[in-house]
């Protein structure tokens, strides 16, 4: 805790041990939650050619001359699944990717047996032949947003990803807090000798330097998403 002598001037060097303090917990607590939310975001990035190399009989096509119109495939869609509303059409970018149809049933929520259900419907854009359909929520996209969003534990998750970025966001501003008082040291181990621990914390401050404003960004944008 901070301590203030009473009657004393403002003690920089038991603020700096303080922040140090901080620094160091906050660090050992959302280092875990950073690195499970990096890996599980990047999944994200390249869960398209994942899926694809996993379900290529869904995903891939022979290439054919020329696709058929949004029209016409969407009218293939509702022709095999009547009882679903198209609620999201997405065409395929290359000549091999088939294109995929989002669906949900008409049914009303709050009914009692008549609950929405969702599916994801992959199409041949070249014949409009059906190549197969299954739940949006079983895709290994819709996993890693699950896990990146709530650790697979609903709000209680949700809620620690939230403390985790708060406590990041304390842990950049008492860093450059740190290595701005630090900066001035007389101790000028070069950053690339690291064969001391001097050497390590020079580096250790310039990297936080520099990732210091886009992590900080990072954070906010990423609060948006959270609960509280």
């Amino acid at each position: 805790m901070l301590q203030l002598n009473s009657g004393s001037p403002f003690n920089a060097k038991q603020l700096y041990l303080a922040l140090w303090r901080w620094h160091f917990y906050a660090g050992l607590f959302v280092i875990p939650f950073l690195l499970m939310l990096t890996l599980s975001g990047f999944g994200m990035l390249i869960a398209k050619p994942v899926e694809a190399f996993f379900n290529p009989t869904f995903t891939m096509v022979d290439a054919g001359a020329e696709s058929l119109s949004a029209e016409a495939l969407v009218s293939s869609v509702e022709a095999r699944y009547p009882q679903f509303d198209v609620k999201l059409y997405i065409p395929s970018t290359v000549g091999t990717e088939a294109a995929k149809f989002v669906m949900v049933s008409g049914g009303s929520e709050g009914h009692a047996g008549h609950h929405k259900q969702s599916l994801m419907v992959y199409v041949n854009p070249f014949t409009g032949a059906l190549l197969g359909a299954k739940d949006p929520a079983d895709s290994f996209y819709a996993l890693l947003e699950t896990f990146h969003g709530s650790l697979f534990i609903g709000d209680i998750g949700d809620n620690l990803i939230e403390i985790a970025s708060g406590l990041s966001v304390l842990m950049i501003i008492s860093g450059l807090y740190l290595a701005w008082s630090k900066s001035n040291s007389p101790n000028k181990t070069s950053i690339f000798t690291l064969k001391s621990r001097a050497g390590w914390r020079r580096l250790h401050r310039l990297i936080g330097f520099i990732i210091a404003l886009p992590l900080f960004l990072f954070l906010l944008s990423g609060l948006s998403w959270t609960n509280i």
